[in-house]
């Protein structure tokens, strides 16, 4: 893991933060990417070697898809109005 065994990739994070603005939220939703990490990393080193692969591939998808139902929801109140 190039960060830190807790700390979910830093594209990833930027990602979920830059779509989560200026929400009352952000902190808390971003705690939590941290906390799911760090919680898949660690059961993933007690299975295997490798241990941050299948880690990082959930950040990036928790990330993504977050990202992209915060954007469609802007887009939609965009279009409603």
């Amino acid at each position: 893991m190039m960060r830190g065994e807790t700390e979910p990739p830093r594209c990833a994070e930027r990602l979920l933060a830059a779509a989560l603005g200026a929400s009352p939220y952000r902190d808390d939703i971003l705690g939590d990417l941290h906390e799911s990490y760090a919680r898949s990393a660690a059961s993933a080193r007690l299975a295997t070697r490798a241990g941050g692969i299948g880690s990082t591939r959930d950040a990036w998808r928790r990330a993504t898809r977050c990202a992209c139902v915060l954007a469609s929801r802007e887009v939609l109140s965009w279009i409603a109005s």
